[in-house]
């Protein structure tokens, strides 16, 4: 209903990765033609706006680099 480009419902299909810097969901969904991209950036904005609201972070990495004073 938020996407009425969307033809079904998407499915999860699951986490596909564990990294370091990110956790990798496939996500599938039928759209109109020629909307595909337009769609895959408005489901990733929605995956965003759930997480944020669920206080769940992206990780990300770091790098701690120790400077001789010498």
């Amino acid at each position: 209903k938020d996407f009425p480009q969307i033809k079904e419902a998407p499915q999860v299909i699951g986490v596909m990765n564990l990294n370091t810097s990110s956790v990798d969901l496939r996500v599938i969904a039928l759209c109109e033609s020629e909307t595909q991209y337009a769609v895959e950036r408005a489901i990733r904005q929605k995956i965003k706006e759930i997480l944020d609201a669920n206080k769940i972070e992206i990780p990300f990495s770091q790098i701690v680099v120790h400077q001789s004073t010498d």
